[in-house]
């Protein structure tokens, strides 16, 4: 009777080993792809050499209760593919709107941007792409407050 309770004992410390094994092999891949993704996610946010060839100058902006208007007009070399905007409210809410626009070097370009409520500022950031990857150009970023009705 002895031997079938030490058989058992080896069991159970084999499949204790196994299990340990498995959850650390999940948490490996788990943790690698976490941290690919953040290390894909910061390069994304900071290419300097090409963020130095991105600025755009933003003109007649004006808001209505359901769209921000402005012209923009790209000043630089890089080709701006997109925008980033964080609307600040007057109750300090935020909110985080993309708009895709092809805005090639000296171009310029009216765009409405849909929001909700009255505007206290909005933050509008030039987005390019090198490598089908966007690079987020925080340095140039334009801070609009005071926005007028149109």
């Amino acid at each position: 009777m002895n031997s079938k309770k030490g058989v058992s004992q080896y069991i159970a410390w084999i499949l204790l080993v196994g299990l340990a094994i498995a959850l650390g092999a999940i948490m490996f891949a788990w943790t690698r792809g976490f941290a690919t993704q953040q290390v894909d996610d910061l390069e994304s946010r900071t290419d300097n050499v090409m963020c130095d060839n991105v600025a755009f100058e933003i003109s007649g902006a004006c808001q209505n209760s359901q769209t921000l208007n402005m012209n923009l007009t790209n000043t630089n070399n890089l080709r701006i593919e997109k925008i980033k905007i964080i609307f600040l409210d007057l109750y300090g809410n935020s909110e985080t709107k993309d708009k895709i626009i092809e805005l090639s070097t000296g171009d310029a370009l009216r765009i409405s941007v849909l929001k909700q409520g009255t505007l206290a500022s909005a933050r509008v950031t030039p987005v390019t792409i090198k490598e089908n990857k966007e690079i987020i150009c925080q340095r140039q970023s334009i801070l609009l407050e005071n926005i007028i009705q149109c």
